[in-house]
């Protein structure tokens, strides 16, 4: 047990860092969200729904990650799932442009489609 009470002591102050910067995304998630739905980035989204021909109960889920001021934003995508790794204090409108934001969502349904679907594509799209 006092193990484990020294590692958690240890690490307090970093934590405690990191909760306290990470607060400023409250305010950045509004803003991106209300940006994409002015530039009808989501209305694109749905639309890529059919393109791609998957179910309409599908839905990206987007995270905002801490990452180290020292290090450059990005994106990282796993099937539905965009994680979005920036500082927190950082100006993220630069990275999250609407383009840029509707690009990984569509990243992400091609991420999510059947192998066979994406050997379909590689194949007629690189002849």
């Amino acid at each position: 047990m006092k193990v484990i009470v020294g590692v958690l002591r240890h690490f307090r102050p970093t934590a405690s860092k990191i909760i306290g910067q990470s607060q400023g995304f409250k305010g950045k998630i509004a803003l991106l969200d209300k940006t994409l739905k002015k530039k009808k980035v989501f209305k694109a989204y749905e639309n890529a729904f059919k393109f791609f021909g998957l179910k309409k109960n599908f839905k990206a889920k987007v995270y905002f990650l801490w990452w180290p001021d020292s290090q450059e934003a990005k994106v990282e995508i796993v099937q539905n799932i965009v994680f979005i790794k920036v500082h927190p204090l950082k100006n993220i409108d630069t990275l999250m442009t609407p383009r840029f934001v509707l690009g990984q969502m569509v990243s992400s349904l091609f991420a999510s489609l059947p192998g066979v679907h994406k050997e379909n594509f590689e194949k007629t799209s690189l002849c």
